[in-house]
């Protein structure tokens, strides 16, 4: 999936209608989404230390596997920034649909294991 951005109309400064308000902004706000959800992964992983005491050491399988996806993120981000960047300088972005689709299913998996910490596990 790609996008025509910063199309201005012939002669003039102007976008053409329907375009981006902002063109090369886009990369930015990405890139702010990605950190965003990088962000809501680790503050996850760890609130689900404070399972640790009644549920042993599944909790900590948990806020490992956040670590890890965080760590995904923060290192493909520079990738996806300078990839954005690139395609505004040659009027062409495309989703990263293969990182969004790992995503879904991170957050998905973190999301099942820690409804089975609240609601399956046994107390200690």
């Amino acid at each position: 999936m790609s996008a025509r951005v910063g199309a201005r109309e012939p002669g003039s400064d102007r976008p053409l209608p329907g375009g981006p308000a902002d063109p090369g902004l886009q990369p930015e706000r990405t890139s702010l989404a990605w950190n965003r959800t990088l962000l809501a992964l680790v503050l996850s992983g760890v609130l689900m230390l404070r399972w640790v005491p009644a549920h042993g050491w599944f909790p900590l399988v948990i806020s490992g596997l956040t670590a890890c996806i965080a760590l995904g993120i923060a290192t493909g981000q520079a990738r996806r920034y300078r990839r954005g960047v690139r395609g505004m300088s040659v009027g062409h972005v495309g989703a990263d649909v293969v990182a969004v689709a790992w995503m879904v299913g991170a957050v998905a998996l973190v999301s099942v294991l820690a409804l089975v910490i609240v609601v399956a596990l046994p107390l200690h």
